[in-house]
């Protein structure tokens, strides 16, 4: 049997007719709207929708289902705006599939562009039509084959018609190709199908500088799946990748805090006259660990008030330590950030205390991402931004005590 990754040109796909090119597009903008509209409609038991999973700011639903496909939709609300939410998606350029794969794709085994149908423009930036051919690796890869689809992908920015307010699609369908044939006895993958899978992301119209997000899963398993597994372990299935939704929220901030400057060593709070948490106020134990600097605003915290996040500078992944609020950022931190030279970023991630260069692990050397707007939050109050402050350590703290149970990433299909 053969190995992945698949040889360079594997799939001979021949040149599509004008009307068949103009078919696919059509298909494509009408699974991206039927995904948009299963994101947002209302899920009620009237309407054959359960609550499968109701914690930590998520909520997992599961739908009718229709023949052999599951459906489950998973929402909840972040932080950032639709150009940071679609720049988490980006696997256009070689650099960009690198940082894709890290992130949002760590369960894709290989995957290969067929045709491209529509192209970003100036006026429409955000949208793109392709067709491509992956393979992933299941939930339960001890007990059932890899799979494998063939995809036709949209990613469109719409309107709402009701607030006018913006919101953008990332959605996949199955078709079928003679250039793509199944290749379970090449390569142990069993081809499995998706009616109308992806994210979508809506301007929240309470809450400034908020999305909407959701993750709308519509797939059938394939091979032996919807015959013998029972309804349980669908559901736990798709419970386990709709929960990677919370990684969204925890990779948004991170792309924030790798847009704003570091602190230098000057900069830093003494650790020794630090009484209490800058953030929650507890007064500091005897233990001198307990207190941690946020490398981005130089105050002292408890471990329960600061993460560590996984940020890039100058096409270099490191952890750091940073406090819940600059995790959550405003557009005048990403202002000093986009006016600040590299020469003055480099040299302070270069002047940290030796601990923190001990958490940074091995990091990879990439070329530099697409650059991270910023969204604006001038318009919060104070209690707006503490109950931000609040969410953000409450998400991570609980994202942390269940990781294992999300499952292996953003799982797409």
């Amino acid at each position: 049997m053969l190995k992945l990754p698949l040889p360079p040109g594997y799939f001979r796909c021949p040149t599509l007719t004008l009307a068949k090119e103009d078919a696919y597009r059509r298909q494509a903008v009408d699974t991206a709207m039927d995904v948009v509209h299963l994101a947002q409609m209302d899920k009620t038991p009237a309407t054959g929708w359960s609550v499968l999973h109701n914690q930590e700011d998520l909520k997992i639903f599961r739908g009718p289902d229709v023949g052999t496909s599951c459906l489950c939709v998973a929402s909840m609300e972040v932080v950032g705006s639709l150009n940071e939410a679609a720049s988490l998606f980006l696997n256009d350029t070689t650099e960009q599939v690198k940082e894709f794969v890290e992130r949002i794709g760590r369960d894709f085994l290989d995957s290969a562009l067929l045709y491209s149908l529509v192209e970003p423009t100036v006026t429409r930036p955000l949208d793109r039509t392709i067709i491509q051919w992956s393979a992933l690796v299941p939930p339960f890869k001890s007990v059932v084959l890899n799979r494998d689809y063939v995809l036709l992908e949209c990613r469109r920015e719409f309107t709402q018609p009701a607030s006018g307010t913006r919101g953008w699609v990332r959605a996949m369908r199955s078709i079928e190709l003679d250039c793509c044939p199944d290749l379970k006895a090449s390569h142990g993958l069993q081809r499995a199908y998706t009616l109308g899978s992806g994210h979508v992301f809506w301007e929240s119209t309470t809450r400034p500088g908020y999305l909407h997000a959701a993750y709308v899963m519509q797939a059938s398993f394939g091979g032996n799946v919807n015959g013998k597994l029972s309804n349980f372990l669908k559901d736990m299935a798709m419970k386990r990748r709709c929960r990677s939704l919370l990684d969204i929220d925890r990779f948004l901030r991170e792309n924030r805090l790798s847009a704003t400057p570091f602190v230098s060593v000057d900069q830093l709070d003494p650790k020794d006259s630090a009484p209490k948490c800058f953030q929650c106020f507890k007064p500091f134990g005897l233990l001198h660990f307990a207190k941690t600097h946020c490398v981005k605003c130089g105050h002292v915290f408890c471990r329960r008030c600061i993460q560590l996040w996984n940020v890039k500078s100058h096409g270099i992944r490191a952890k750091i330590w940073a406090c819940t609020h600059c995790g959550i950022g405003d557009a005048r931190s990403q202002a000093a950030a986009a006016s600040s030279s590299s020469s003055s970023q480099g040299s302070s991630i270069c002047s940290m205390s030796q601990s923190l260069r001990e958490t940074t692990g091995s990091a990879k050397s990439v070329s530099s991402g697409t650059s991270i707007l910023s969204i604006d939050m001038s318009g919060l109050t104070c209690d707006e931004i503490s109950h931000h402050v609040r969410d953000t350590r409450d998400r991570l703290v609980a994202g942390a005590a269940s990781k294992a149970d999300r499952g292996p990433g953003v799982i797409l299909y």
